[in-house]
Formats: structure tokens, sequence, C-alpha cells
């Protein structure tokens, strides 16, 4: 019970983990302060509580499937919000705009907001097994501890850059982490039925188990599945296509406004 605490919460920490440590790196290399993203991190967590408290109902919409739909368009808005901020950032448009800072603020939100709340709700299952209660905290915090530590790493890996060969690789990043929501909202669809469950298009399990660690970090990366079906690679590809059209289309405007 303490390992698979530990991986089930450093899977949903890192995946918000990387979100908040893009944007904090962003900001740093951009020489603002970081008081707003404090503020999505708190608005983050109170909206996670409150989508914790409210799960039993949300679960019962549509027939059974309003958690798996609700996670989908929470995906959704976080690929929408890293890509209004590629092409923000594509079109020179900087901090201390408010419209970037909105859009990273809510990004933060709705990322944090699902990863509490999943945390939150596997905790509050073992309140009343107080012997297993004490190896779910422990394997938590465990998971906590090295979900924050990745992204505290990933945070002084982007900012020891210069400042714009880090925007460049916090770019690429977003890129990667967008293709990773939009893929796993794929997997929701799939399991609330919205669309059909294919065979598996290859098996790399006895390569990289999802289970392990490096199948976790790689998961909360780029939304590792060891057997991904058609229609979750096409849909990451074409995320992640749609992203680098975003970018050109920036810097297109970007050369537009200066001629």
């Amino acid at each position: 019970m303490l390992l698979n605490s530990v991986i089930l919460v450093l899977r949903e920490v890192l995946e918000a983990a990387m979100v908040v440590s893009l944007f904090m790196a962003f900001t740093t290399v951009s020489q603002q302060s970081r008081g707003f993203l404090l503020k999505a991190i708190l608005l983050g967590l109170i909206a996670g509580a409150t989508y914790a408290y409210f799960l039993p109902e949300i679960s019962n919409w549509l027939e059974g499937i309003g958690q798996e739909i609700t996670n989908t368009i929470i995906h959704i808005g976080i690929y929408l919000c890293l890509t209004g901020f590629l092409w923000l950032i594509s079109s020179n448009i900087v901090l201390p705009n408010r419209l970037v800072k909105a859009v990273m603020m809510a990004a933060i939100i709705l990322a944090i907001s699902r990863e509490s709340a999943e945390i939150m709700l596997y905790i509050s299952g073992f309140r009343s097994d107080h012997f297993l209660m004490q190896s779910v905290l422990s394997g938590s915090l465990i998971g906590l501890g090295i979900g924050v530590s990745c992204g505290i790493f990933l945070y002084h890996l982007m900012i020891a850059l210069k400042p714009a060969a880090a925007t460049k690789f916090i770019c690429v990043l977003v890129v990667v982490v967008g293709g990773s929501l939009m893929s796993q909202a794929t997997q929701f669809l799939i399991q609330a039925d919205w669309l059909p469950s294919t065979e598996p298009v290859w098996d790399s399990s006895h390569i990289i188990s999802e289970h392990s660690l490096p199948g976790q970090l790689l998961y909360a990366l780029m939304a590792y599945e060891s057997t991904p079906t058609l229609s979750q690679i096409m849909v990451y590809l074409a995320s992640l296509l749609l992203m680098l059209v975003v970018i050109i289309s920036g810097r297109f405007s970007r050369s537009l406004q200066h001629d």
C-alpha cells in the first residue's frame, strides 16, 4: 500500500508540478513577480477540495460518466490555456500583460484542482481503516515530496539557461505537456464510451512499465502509454501540430507588426 500511494500521488503531483514549474520559470526569466502564480496555486487547491467534495454527485451525471467528462473538459481547458499562452508569447505579448497572466493562472488553477482532487479522494477512501491510513499518508507524503522536488529541479534547470534559450525550452515543454493532456482527454472519452476502444497499436510494457517510476515520469511529461490506441496517437499528434501552427502564426503576426 505504501508503494501504491507513492506512485499514485507522485503521478498526480508531477502533472501539476510540470505546469507550475514551467510558468514559474517563465516568470523568473521575464523578471516579473510570482505573486499571481501563488494566488493561482491557492485557488487551485480550493477548487480541488470543492471538486473532490462534489465528485460523488458529479460522477452520477450523464448516466454515470460525469467524472470522465468533467476531467476531459478540464484537460481540454488546460490545453487551450497553454495554446493561448504560446500564441501570446510568440506574438511578443509577454508579462506583465494581463491576458498572459490570466491564461497562466487559469492553466494552474485547472491543473491543480484536477490533480489535488484525485489525491484528496484517494486518501479519504481510507478514513475508516486506521491501519492502512498510516501507510497511505506516509506514501502520499513521499510521493508529494518526490513530485515537488522534480518540479523544483525542472524550474532550476530552465532558469539556468539564458533568457532566450529558456523561453524556447519552456515553449517546447509546453507543447509536449499540451499533447499529453489531449492524449489523457482521449483516454477519458474512451472510458466514457464516447470514443471507441480499439486494439493497442503497440505494447512497450516490457521496455518501460507504466507502473515504474520512469513510466510515471514519462506519463506526467508526455502521457506515456505502453499500449496506446490509434485514436490516442492521432489526437496526440494533432494537438502537437496545432500548437506548432499557433506558434508559427504568432511569429508571423509579430513580423507583420514590425514591418
